[in-house]
């Protein structure tokens, strides 16, 4: 009788092994998987980041105000020139300053799709009046 008995307690032992090892794998894979969705976040995020520090240069260089504009994205973070995976938008506010204008501008860059913003870089320019010797 002893012999069935530890037949039975054997393979009792050996699914509980089992079922340990499963729910730990599943665990584990979900880790993975909560990793790389955070890795691909970040990456837009990055890109997000590279792309409106790119705008707001442009906006630095540029010798005019500029008063918005729309700059579409793939998901490679090349520009493309019809909506894709990301969209960057430029949206201004000149105002009259001294003697000249300061324009405010708000960069946003969302995913398409999404209405919350990867990021977002405020930055101003100004503008002395044609003649100011500053």
């Amino acid at each position: 009788m002893s012999s069935p008995s530890r037949v039975q307690s054997f393979f009792l032992e050996l699914a509980m092994v089992i079922l340990f090892f499963s729910l730990a794998a599943a665990v584990v894979i979900r880790f993975f998987a909560a990793g790389g969705q955070l890795s691909s976040r970040s990456q837009d995020v990055n890109g997000a980041i590279l792309a409106a520090e790119t705008a707001a240069e442009t906006i630095a260089a540029s010798p005019e105000v500029q008063e918005g504009s729309v700059a579409y994205y793939d998901s490679q973070w090349n520009r493309t020139d019809s909506p894709d995976a990301f969209r960057l938008e430029v949206s201004a506010s000149p105002e009259q300053a001294g003697a000249g204008t300061l324009c405010h501008y708000s960069i946003t860059v969302t995913a398409e799709g999404d209405g919350e913003p990867l990021f977002e870089l405020d930055t101003a320019k100004y503008w002395p009046e044609e003649g100011d010797a500053s």
